[in-house]
């Protein structure tokens, strides 16, 4: 895994893969992230040659998977070995993150091998090729031109079903030529509904309180504890904006928890909205109703 840190703040990530005979590339991918995306930014891991998953905090988390499939003239075993590494990629992702793949799948959808490969993963696990969800002209649809300048798509942005509605656009983009790339760049708007996490709710305990009108030793008990509390609060307490008032709740708090019995916790009885429902359930009370 390499990183290099690029001008206005990008960090670019890298995995790359050699052929040692002939000193050429076989595989590598990367990643690169702004200032924000660096800020979220948990992990970037290599999971292969052609592999790479980052993790992002956020409500939902994220996992982007960067995947780079073998061409299509390649050997059966270096499929089998890409998709299968590529299917324990995407079982590795929580349920509840959003997922996206963005992979060159060198594949056109269709019955070619790659494309066959390619439908069955997005079957498997329910995936989307998002650039494939929208109505636009072919100028925004195919993604590498080849040698006979043919055009063809075979570049997608992979999401879960479950977040179609939250893909608003996906298309390729033309105007990078300085990357002098025979691939086009595939960009996808994402709109999410964020969530605040709620804080755990604290339970405050609740005591019978009725208790002291009719026992004499509970109520000295109780206001004696009252006091000590309270005048050990005046002594201990260096808190300034803590005021009188404040150390007595705080001591009747606690001298309650010494001194008095729980409100038992009810059970809440299931209520049914079908009347139908409610009407079979009354019934049956009655015939059960010892006579």
């Amino acid at each position: 895994m390499n990183s290099f840190s690029k001008p206005f703040g990008y960090k670019f990530y890298t995995v790359s893969a050699w052929e040692k005979e002939r000193k050429a590339a076989t595989g590598g991918v990367g990643i690169m992230l702004g200032r924000k995306a660096q800020d979220h930014l948990i992990s970037v891991e290599r999971l292969s040659d052609r592999i790479l998953k980052a993790q992002f905090r956020g409500n939902p988390a994220m996992t982007v998977l960067v995947a780079y499939a073998p061409i299509e003239a390649t050997e059966a075993e270096c499929k089998d070995t890409f998709y299968s590494q590529l299917r324990i990629a995407i079982e590795s992702v929580a349920p509840h993150n959003f997922l996206a793949v963005f992979t060159d799948a060198n594949a056109r959808l269709g019955p070619d091998d790659n494309g066959q490969r390619l439908l069955e993963i997005l079957e498997e696990y329910q995936l989307l090729a998002a650039n494939t969800l929208f109505q636009k002209r072919k100028g925004k649809l195919w993604t590498w031109r080849s040698p006979q300048e043919a055009l063809h798509q075979i570049d997608y942005i992979l999401v879960r079903s479950k977040w179609r509605s939250s893909v608003t656009n996906c298309e390729a983009y033309g105007f990078f030529s300085s990357l002098y790339s025979d691939h086009r760049v595939v960009t996808a708007e994402v709109s999410l509904k964020l969530r605040k996490t709620k804080p755990a709710s604290i339970r405050e305990p609740k005591y019978i309180s009725s208790d002291l009108a009719c026992d004499e030793s509970l109520q000295e008990r109780y206001a004696v504890e009252v006091r000590n509390r309270y005048e050990a609060l005046k002594h201990e307490d260096t808190d300034e904006s803590s005021t009188d008032y404040d150390k007595f709740v705080t001591s009747s708090a606690e001298a309650a928890e010494k001194c008095l019995r729980k409100v038992p916790r009810q059970k809440k009885k299931v209520k049914f909205l079908d009347p139908r429902v409610a009407k079979v359930e009354k019934m049956w009370k009655r015939l059960l109703r010892p006579t």
